[in-house]
């Protein structure tokens, strides 16, 4: 999915609020936000980019301004401390739900509400859980990925962000238990905002669950461009039965791939006006996209 203006305004707040957190000098941010208000996205003279592409750029940028490859790491950290001390509760609820794979897959997307991209700093167990609890699922849309799944004997399930990935554990774990599905868990290869690398996923265990690969991509990409990816991943995805993708990176650059049409599953939430819009939804509600 290309840029809408919508993203343009949002881009540049994200980029402000990094700055301010790795950046110390005002006279440093002013010249980072300088180089990034340069770009042509950001001046309106590029309309068929991807917001992760533009990302990407601007993350190069601030590297550049710091030499830091990770200035988030402390961050994705504490993402994922919160969300390891839901999981109990979380899994807890699957295990005496009636429907595991719906509740499941609730908490695998709902996850991604633990997103300081989002501005969610810090954030209480008990808001976590009433958060989760609060939210539905289209039945039709369930339904038609649960058949996908069940067709497919191994599945290739794309990361997206820290904290998140825990409850895509529980998912994972609900999937092999119930279901007997083998699945693959990717990572970004180079670290940008608060994606999910490798480290991140052997901190949280989701290398109890399935085999966990880096996508291959040398560059601080928060999506997954086939193009740029690894030749084992790409084979990968080839062999695959299903692809499931998560988050809203992963969504906008593979949303015009049509190599993916009928074996790939989008989960994210409608975090902004281009997404409710797309998907005929609220803000805040979850969405499968059975694409």
């Amino acid at each position: 999915m290309n840029i809408w203006p919508d993203c343009i305004p949002c881009i540049l707040k994200m980029s402000l609020d990094i700055a301010r957190d790795t950046l110390e000098e005002d006279g440093d941010i002013k010249s980072f936000f300088a180089r990034v208000l340069a770009l042509g996205p950001m001046k309106g003279d590029m309309w068929d980019i991807t917001a992760p592409e533009i990302i990407r750029d601007i993350w190069q940028i601030l590297e550049d301004k710091t030499g830091i490859k990770d200035p988030l790491h402390e961050k994705k950290r504490i993402q994922n401390n919160i969300a390891l001390k839901v999981y109990p509760y979380a899994k807890e609820s699957v295990n005496k739900s009636n429907e595991p794979f719906q509740e499941a897959l609730k908490w695998s997307i709902s996850g991604n509400f633990i997103d300081i991209m989002a501005g969610v700093n810090d954030i209480h167990r008990d808001d976590i859980i009433a958060r989760v609890m609060g939210m539905e699922l289209n039945d039709q849309a369930m339904e038609e990925f649960k058949k996908r799944i069940k067709k497919s004997k191994k599945v290739v399930y794309l990361c997206d962000n820290c904290g998140e990935i825990v409850f895509d554990r529980l998912f994972g774990e609900t999937l092999r238990d119930t279901l007997g599905i083998d699945i693959v868990f990717v990572v970004r290869s180079v670290p940008v905002l608060n994606d999910a690398t490798m480290e991140d996923a052997f901190y949280i265990g989701l290398n109890s669950v399935g085999e966990v690969m880096e996508n291959g991509i040398k560059e601080p990409l928060p999506g997954l461009l086939l193009n740029k990816a690894s030749k084992d991943l790409k084979r990968l995805i080839d062999d695959a039965g299903l692809v499931i993708s998560k988050g809203g990176g992963n969504f906008d650059t593979l949303f015009n791939d049509d190599s993916l049409r009928g074996r790939v599953t989008f989960l994210l939430q409608a975090k902004c006006q281009p997404y409710t819009l797309l998907h005929g939804v609220k803000k805040g509600d979850l969405i499968v996209n059975n694409f």
